[in-house]
């Protein structure tokens, strides 16, 4: 039993030499640890002094006095913190109303983007419209301006005379008798010309008989043997146009045609010398007297526009009478007559006719208008 005990005390004593020679190594190594790493440690502080920048004595003390002030704030801000009311916590009912009114909150900002945007849209259109506007209202100034002025000049302006009303007789077309003796009357320069054509020519026949020695040119024979008398063109001309045949109303004129081998007589009625219709016992009224004697005449008038009043009296003469009558307007004052049974020499022969179209269709001719008592 001691012999194992002894054995036990050996392994021991060499076990314990054992560790403390591996405590030895251990303390060793640990040691030249110790040695490199202070060794790189001064090493690194060189090289961290080296780069740092040189710093003098008052740029240090400011460093110190802004960190002191540094400090101060920040104190100051934490007794603030710590004054400050606690952040009550929130239970889930309130976070999740919280959540619901974020949610209504986004939602809220996005229908007030919409509606910027809207409302930018209008304020554009806005814009457009008051240029419209604005150019109503200047064209309104200009219309109210050019209204201004025509007042201005109607206020200048003298009120017309307002002329009477006139009588208009409305055609009752009534045929006129083929076999009827037409009594030719003008209405002109303010009165009414009687105009007997049968009997002016009349006139210039006896004035030409008076002088026919010095105003024939020849006779001429016709087939059977039968002369006829052939004035000079230009003398019988001269004649006519040169002496004054006396007559109440007109002056008669002569025009030259070379062409032609009959004398045309122009009426034209003389300046103030037409009569009141609405005079009795002037030579209108006997006119209109022998007229309804005769039971187949009827009286024309050709109305000038100038003398439409004068026309409605002598009109009502007419009817007060129980004269047949009838009107025409007209531009032209002149009365004409060719003289028939005056022959005289052609100064150039007429040109030919044109030969008709071939293969085209003729001409439409519309007759004249039909005279009718009204």
């Amino acid at each position: 039993m001691r012999k194992g005990t002894g054995d036990s005390g050996l392994d021991d004593a060499v076990n314990m030499d054992v560790m403390m020679d591996n405590m030895t190594d251990v303390v060793g190594t640990l040691l030249m640890v110790l040695v490199i790493v202070q060794l790189q440690v001064n090493n690194t502080m060189n090289n961290i002094e080296s780069s740092l920048p040189k710093v003098t004595q008052q740029e240090m003390q400011q460093a110190q006095r802004e960190a002191e002030e540094t400090r101060e704030e920040l104190a100051k801000l934490k007794q603030a913190v710590e004054a400050a009311e606690p952040v009550p916590e929130l239970d889930e009912a309130s976070l999740a109303q919280a959540r619901v009114d974020l949610r209504r909150f986004e939602l809220t900002s996005d229908q007030d983007n919409a509606t910027l945007m809207e409302t930018d849209k209008l304020k554009e259109e806005l814009a457009a419209k008051q240029k419209l506007v604005d150019a109503e209202k200047q064209a309104v100034a200009l219309l109210l301006d050019e209204r201004e002025r025509l007042k201005a000049l109607l206020d200048t302006t003298p009120i017309p005379k307002v002329q009477p009303a006139k009588v208009v007789r409305i055609p009752q077309a009534i045929e006129i008798p083929p076999t009827a003796v037409y009594v030719d009357v003008l209405c002109a320069h303010g009165g009414v010309y009687g105009c007997d054509l049968g009997a002016l020519e009349d006139l210039v026949k006896k004035s030409l008989a008076a002088n026919k020695s010095k105003l024939l040119r020849e006779t001429a024979k016709d087939a059977k043997g039968k002369g006829d008398l052939v004035y000079d063109h230009e003398k019988t001309l001269d004649f006519l146009n040169g002496q004054e045949i006396d007559t109440p109303y007109f002056v008669l004129k002569f025009p030259l045609y070379k062409t032609r081998d009959i004398l045309r007589m122009e009426a034209h009625p003389k300046e103030r010398a037409g009569e009141d219709p609405s005079k009795r016992g002037s030579k209108f009224t006997k006119m209109l007297g022998d007229v309804k004697r005769s039971g187949n005449a009827v009286v024309w008038f050709r109305v000038m526009p100038d003398s439409f009043e004068t026309y409605l009296q002598a009109r009502e003469m007419c009817d007060r009478m129980s004269v047949p009558a009838g009107w025409e307007l007209t531009n032209s004052p002149v009365f004409l007559k060719d003289i028939v049974g005056i022959q005289v020499n052609r100064l150039e022969e007429p040109p030919p006719p044109p030969p008709p179209p071939v293969n085209q269709p003729q001409d439409v001719v519309i007759p004249p208008l039909k005279r009718r008592i009204d």
